[in-house]
């Protein structure tokens, strides 16, 4: 869905790669926070760059995920939008 809404994205770190990155310039003490941003899709698809038909394929992903939350992101339909909830992962280091 990533790659649909904005081709220039190529993959989301997981956190086990950036922990790796931060242990490999020397970064120590790691603290993780998580936390959601609630996004409505058509708001995000006007500040997004799919290419043509992307958008509509987006919003059939998101229609299918009402039914299945394969996404994993608490998709819901609240007054006919299509919301749900971005996950955001903090990570931050000390050097040691």
């Amino acid at each position: 869905m990533e790659q649909l809404r904005d081709p220039s994205h190529t993959r989301a770190l997981p956190r086990e790669e950036l922990t790796a990155m931060f242990h490999a310039i020397g970064l120590r003490n790691l603290k993780t926070e998580f936390y959601k941003v609630d996004v409505d899709l058509e708001d995000q698809l006007s500040r997004s760059f799919p290419n043509p038909g992307d958008a509509d394929r987006i919003r059939q992903i998101f229609r299918h995920d009402l039914a299945t939350g394969q996404l994993g992101l608490e998709t819901a339909q609240i007054a006919g939008r299509i919301r749900y909830a971005y996950p955001i992962m903090i990570l931050v280091g000390h050097k040691a």
